[in-house]
């Protein structure tokens, strides 16, 4: 909505939205609701033309109150219900230093999500542990916050299965861009603590922030080593804040990071195995089930990551049959892998797999 006067039809009631700029340097608002018509008269009348009764009278002066009443309360269900289907992305304001909200997707299924079920399950069972104890962490002086670590190879699902964890929580997701000189020490302190309530925190990429003997790696960064870990350690963070960090190079970080109480659990999000590599055939091509243990078969063991799987299925979607013929390209063809491809596991080293497509 922009700035000025705007009409708004309400049922069978007119209103008007006055939206006004108080201070853009700290980004103060204004917005003001009338109801139409204005009471301007000060004789109370009747549509018939007699006065009104007391009672009559009262009702018409309550009239825009109670229609101002109804439109917020009508307006706090619709985004309660909105809430449920959508999942709020919040990033940083960087004229207020604090989070704003950037866009609402609507929410990620867990099933859309293609990793290890025994990882999902996991950390499934970790958030709920987590979001349903307040009251154990209380009763043992525990800072009641959250660190995992989603760690493999890029393309694998990390960020996605963060989307679809917030989506199956009703949790909103910030996304914290370290790269950013405006993120100093304090700053990163003041996002941690300004979180909106039943939020994750997501910081990508972690092993990008430092290098050798803790030095800043990136020049566009401000915060320090010592001043993530500190924020990581959750001092004066809101209670309930799960912190997600991911990394494609789990073997990179300081171990310092690491530490019991600074990152809590981790999981490694690998390359898609068989169970993946079916399930995501199947979400692709629901028809052609028989397919899908053909092509797990062929394709798995070949480290593709469910990322370059979409793309294949996309390139091909609706077609089963090209999908599948052309499987090798999934397979980076300068290790010999894609010959590989082109054998039938179940049948022996000598079979054509393209044969059992024709």
């Amino acid at each position: 909505m922009g700035f000025g006067l705007q009409f708004i039809q309400y049922k069978d009631h007119k209103l008007w939205v006055w939206y006004r700029q108080i201070d853009a340097s700290i980004g103060l608002e204004k917005v003001t609701l009338f109801v139409e018509p204005f009471q301007k008269d000060t004789k109370q009348t009747t549509p018939n033309g007699s006065a009104d009764t007391s009672a009559q009278a009262e009702e018409k002066a309550q009239y825009p109150w109670q229609v101002l009443k109804n439109f917020i309360n009508d307006s706090l269900d619709f985004e309660q219900k909105e809430d449920e289907e959508e999942t709020k992305i919040f990033t940083i304001n960087e004229k207020l230093l604090t989070w704003e909200l950037a866009t609402e997707k609507l929410k990620r299924p867990m099933g859309s999500v293609f990793i290890s079920s025994e990882v999902k399950n996991d950390i499934v069972n970790e958030m709920e542990r987590f979001l349903k104890n307040k009251e154990f962490y209380a009763s043992h002086g525990i800072p009641y916050k959250r660190v995992f670590m989603l760690y493999g190879p890029p393309g694998c699902g990390k960020t996605s299965l963060v989307s679809a964890l917030a989506g199956k929580f009703n949790l909103n997701i910030c996304f914290l861009q370290m790269a950013n000189r405006i993120v100093t020490d304090n700053v990163l302190q003041k996002l941690f603590m300004s979180a909106p309530p039943r939020s994750v925190i997501l910081i990508e990429d972690i092993d990008a922030l430092f290098g050798q003997n803790r030095k800043i790696a990136n020049e566009n960064q401000a915060v320090t080593f010592s001043g993530f870990i500190n924020a990581l350690d959750g001092v004066g963070s809101p209670e309930g804040t799960i912190i997600f960090v991911t990394t494609n190079h789990e073997t990179k970080l300081d171990p310092a990071l690491l530490r019991p109480g600074r990152v809590d659990k981790q999981f490694e999000i690998g390359f898609a195995e068989k169970e993946e590599i079916e399930e995501m055939f199947n979400s692709y091509f629901p028809d052609k089930k028989k397919r899908a243990s053909m092509f797990r078969d062929s394709v798995a063991g070949n480290r593709i990551s469910t990322a370059e799987m979409q793309q294949h299925f996309l390139k091909y979607q609706g077609d089963a049959e090209l999908a599948c013929k052309n499987r090798f390209e999934l397979v980076d063809t300068t290790d010999g892998r894609r010959a590989n491809l082109m054998r039938d596991p179940s049948q022996g080293s000598g079979t054509s797999w393209n044969l059992l497509w024709n």
